[in-house]
């Protein structure tokens, strides 16, 4: 069995279906997915990222493809310089470990996880790219793309090295992809922490059934019909 990591992961809480899914069909690079891996690299290691920017530009077939690389650039560069002129936010970076892989087996299932920064023995931070970095933005965020069943899972996961590490603080650090680059260090309370240990818990009891039983459902397994009611953040635009 391949080692199973977060993004395929949170997958089994909207349906064993889609886990499946994912698993069987790991999904190919994309021109998003080749953004956020050199803004990570410009944020976290500057030198490698103007080395590896530079190399892209003098190979540019085309003079379309050069524009939008520079274009490109332009946008990675002022995202890290914002990030730069965050004092908590590059401090944490400077302090850290960066792109750290770590492994680990719980309950006879193997994970990976690779983390973006890791300060020695007292917190974990993640780069995120967002829309809106304000408070009610990243509130969103961390509830709609599941980031604390993200910070439950690394946790666990650097607990369980073979010099394990003890550490309870898990950062996320938004970054808004348009002028003027906003951005904002959130540290994550022992609220979300918790309610990512307890969604955790229960991916795993599902997914551990889908497995002995050999049965992936989708989101209504029984073919049922079920009343769509008004959901509750609704009321906030009314």
């Amino acid at each position: 069995m391949k080692r199973i990591s977060y993004s395929t992961f949170k997958q089994i809480l909207k349906s064993p279906a889609h886990y499946k899914w994912a698993v069987e069909h790991p999904p190919e690079p994309t021109p998003a997915m080749e953004f956020g891996r050199l803004l990570h690299k410009a944020v976290l290691e500057p030198k490698k990222y103007q080395e590896e920017s530079a190399k892209l530009i003098e190979e540019a077939s085309t003079a379309k493809k050069l524009a939008s690389l520079e274009k490109q650039k332009e946008t990675i560069e002022g995202i890290a310089n914002a990030v730069l002129a965050h004092k908590e936010a590059s401090q944490l970076i400077a302090s850290a470990q960066h792109e750290v892989v770590i492994e680990w087996d719980h309950e006879n299932l193997p994970y990976k996880g690779v983390l973006d920064a890791l300060i020695p023995n007292k917190a974990i931070l993640d780069l995120k790219t967002c829309t809106d970095a304000s408070r009610r933005g990243a509130e969103r965020a961390t509830l709609d793309y599941q980031y604390y069943l993200q910070a439950a899972l690394y946790l666990e996961g650097v607990q369980e090295q073979a010099t394990p590490q003890q550490i309870d603080t898990f950062y996320l650090l938004y970054v808004e992809k348009e002028p003027p680059y906003g951005v904002a260090l959130y540290r994550l309370n022992e609220e979300w922490l918790e309610m990512g240990r307890m969604q955790l818990a229960q991916a795993r009891e599902l997914l551990n059934w889908c497995l002995q039983n050999n049965q992936w459902p989708s989101y209504q397994p029984f073919g049922n019909v079920e009343d769509l009611g008004v959901p509750r953040y609704a009321s906030y635009k009314l």
